[in-house]
């Protein structure tokens, strides 16, 4: 041994277990699975069948019955069911004349 490691003094056991529990690599925690749920999709998605649809996938995530990213795939396929739609009609105000 060389005189540098012979006069440091030597860290007690329990000390060296602490350091050595925190530099060991923790096994990542098991995210858990979430329950099946069944989110009814109404049959021809119009306005009020979307926006029903819309809050029960919001229930059903905040509940943790589905994933996120069953969550976002769900969101996405209405937002093209939504483009694929036609636009509501713009109600206009019959302009009376005198």
């Amino acid at each position: 041994m060389s005189s540098r490691h012979a006069q440091r003094a030597p860290l007690p056991v329990a000390r060296h277990a602490r350091l050595l529990l925190l530099l060991l690599p923790r096994p990542p925690l098991a995210p858990r699975a979430p329950t099946r749920s069944r989110i009814a999709m109404p049959d021809p998605l119009d306005r009020k069948g979307i926006q029903a649809t819309l809050h029960q996938i919001i229930q059903a995530l905040a509940a943790g019955h589905i994933s996120a990213r069953r969550a976002g795939v769900l969101l996405y396929g209405i937002q093209m069911s939504l483009s694929q739609a036609p636009q509501a009609p713009v109600p206009t105000i019959p302009v009376l004349k005198p």
